[in-house]
């Protein structure tokens, strides 16, 4: 286990607490007013782990951090095959062009939860 968030970037972020019970949490982006938080470390999951030809389960909710995750996962969604669960709204056509380009088609639509397995 890593307590560490996932993204596109090897650093620290702006972690801002969500408005239920802490439930809705996001990286702050540059066009947030910085607000009460705390900072975290960031990571590119292939930098974290060398996965190859193995089975996976992912589920993906990070309220509209998909993109940067997703950047920094890549070698692992094409070195692996298995299902992925993405929670996506604002970032939705992204994030299937993305999936699409690590070889995972779109096989089901919960909005906002989409299902992705290889192609």
């Amino acid at each position: 286990m890593h307590e560490t968030a996932l993204g596109n970037i090897q650093g620290q972020a702006h972690l801002v607490s969500g408005a239920i019970d802490g439930g809705f949490s996001s990286i702050a982006t540059p066009d947030d007013s910085i607000g009460a938080g705390y900072d975290v470390d960031v990571a590119r999951l292939d930098d974290l782990v060398s996965i190859a030809d193995q089975c996976l389960a992912i589920k993906i909710d990070v309220e509209r951090y998909e993109c940067e995750v997703l950047a920094g996962m890549q070698r692992t969604l094409r070195r692996n095959r298995g299902i992925v669960q993405i929670e996506a709204v604002e970032t939705r056509d992204q994030v299937v062009s993305m999936m699409a380009e690590a070889g995972y088609a779109l096989v089901s639509s919960l909005y906002p939860n989409f299902v992705f397995e290889i192609a």
